[in-house]
């Protein structure tokens, strides 16, 4: 399969989603794009499917698949990255003089 054999980051999320979660080339590449690196898209990922795991234990299952944990990542890091460029921050977190 392309996606083990060409990207590292599909491999991980597939095994931190139990195996539910099957990714496109560009899913992997707008990930890329924003993420500082791969072990972050990692952690958000977990700690979203951490989140989806509290709603189904209190019956709420709408919003709760890997797919939309993903998704609610990739927002988060497009956000971030549009902030970024508007307040001239680094990705190291440093503020460039204008």
């Amino acid at each position: 399969m392309w996606q083990f054999e060409t990207d590292p980051l599909v491999g991980l999320l597939w095994a931190e989603s139990g195996g539910k979660l099957r990714l496109r080339e560009q899913q992997t590449a707008t990930l890329h794009k924003y993420a500082d690196n791969d072990q972050e898209v990692v952690a958000l990922f977990r700690a979203a499917q951490e989140k989806a795991a509290d709603q189904k234990a209190k019956g709420y299952y709408a919003g709760t698949s890997p797919y939309t944990s993903l998704n609610h990542v990739t927002k988060y890091l497009k956000s971030r990255a549009e902030q970024r460029a508007r307040a001239k921050v680094e990705p190291d977190g440093q503020l460039v003089e204008k």
